[in-house]
């Protein structure tokens, strides 16, 4: 894709490095109780790390949701449902921050936009679109639910 002057829109070469991913709560003491309280995660350009909101109500749905589904109650297996939730939310995280910082550097991106888009309003709507993740979620989880099972 090219710009009207004939030039590459965004550079091949311009691939992010991946952020750092910390998830935070407020019951471990990493997340203070007014940082991203109900948003589900920010971004610091700076220090290309995003925080995930482990209490985010979302996020605590879907923990709930897969322990009742999946019917565990022994603590090693909501500690896997755990993981797994988190690990498919935070992949849709870092794929859209990476995605929105390749679009800098170009006429119609700038740092302003780019800090603009990766809000943590914008990041919470990222994640809203659950049908996705949910699937993925599924089929991470059947897998090794039934692989446990049949052991």
């Amino acid at each position: 894709m090219h710009n009207k002057s004939g030039k590459p829109n965004a550079s091949l070469d311009s691939t992010p490095k991946i952020p750092e991913a910390r998830w935070v709560s407020i019951s471990n003491g990493t997340r203070e109780p007014d940082q991203l309280e109900d948003f589900a995660a920010e971004y610091f350009r700076s220090q290309n790390l995003i925080t995930i909101n482990e209490d985010f109500r979302l996020f605590q749905s879907d923990f709930d949701f897969w322990c009742k589904e999946l019917q565990v109650t022994s603590d090693s297996q909501k500690k896997l449902i755990t993981q797994v939730v988190k690990d498919k939310y935070q992949q849709v995280l870092l794929e859209a921050v990476m995605g929105v910082i390749s679009l800098s550097n170009t006429s119609h991106w700038s740092n302003d936009k780019i800090n603009e888009v990766l809000s943590q309003s914008t990041l919470t709507a990222v994640v809203t679109a659950r049908s996705h993740i949910y699937d993925s979620i599924k089929r991470e989880l059947y897998a090794k639910f039934r692989r446990k099972s049949d052991s």
